[in-house]
């Protein structure tokens, strides 16, 4: 049976995703897509972040929308998802600062200073990401430290965080470029974000248990 997909209602798209469908939600994301963008733009938004926050609702979406009590208030779900990246993405504009110094080339041409961009993005929940990341020789910790977690993903989660947030293409083109339908981008980008989050906080308790370590040897020795 072929699935009809454009005629398909909300209820029912998102009923096909929940079973394991991600063209349903691909579906749900073009449906909406237009009228996201101009939801957020309304709020004086530039289309290039309009389209981070629409990116980002969805992609939370995409796995939570199995929460959603009736799927046929999903559009009404989706505006409140998108009004809660804009406001995120209000409060955490310093986060745009510290990307901007890591964006750019060192004297040796070296690019790795891109890979701190994950780190840059998924610790933006932190208190005060300028405090906690540009402070002195903290800026070649935390790089030495997101190469080293990267090294410790799974290759599926590697590839998609590479694609699109390192190289920074839209889903669109991560789908394109990976040969995979947009929602299992969606998807992947969500469960590979949060593998990277647990995998480098763990990893950043040993260095700062390292430190307290060395710090008690000199303490001991003086």
């Amino acid at each position: 049976m072929i699935t009809d997909y454009e005629q398909s209602t909300d209820e029912d798209l998102c009923r096909m995703h929940v079973d394991g469908d991600d063209l349903a939600f691909e579906q749900l994301y073009k449906k909406h897509l237009k009228y996201c963008m101009n939801y957020v733009m309304s709020k004086n938004v530039g289309y290039l972040e309009a389209e981070e926050c629409v990116q980002k609702a969805f992609s939370k979406s995409v796995v939570k929308i199995k929460d959603l009590r009736d799927f046929k208030y999903f559009k009404t779900w989706i505006t409140r998802n998108c009004w809660n990246a804009y406001l995120d993405m209000y409060r955490s504009r310093s986060y745009r600062k510290i990307e901007s110094i890591f964006s750019t080339e060192g004297n040796n041409g070296d690019k790795t200073s891109n890979l701190i961009k994950p780190v840059v993005e998924l610790t933006e929940k932190s208190p005060n990401p300028c405090e906690t990341l540009c402070q002195g020789n903290e800026i070649e910790t935390k790089l030495n430290l997101t190469n080293k977690v990267f090294k410790k993903l799974d290759a599926k989660s590697r590839e998609i965080l590479e694609t699109c947030v390192v190289k920074e293409n839209s889903y669109e083109e991560t789908a394109k470029i990976l040969n995979i339908p947009q929602g299992t981008v969606m998807s992947r980008m969500h469960y590979s974000r949060k593998k990277f989050v647990d995998i480098y906080n763990r990893e950043l308790k040993k260095e700062k248990a390292k430190e307290a370590d060395l710090l008690i040897l000199k303490l001991n020795a003086s």
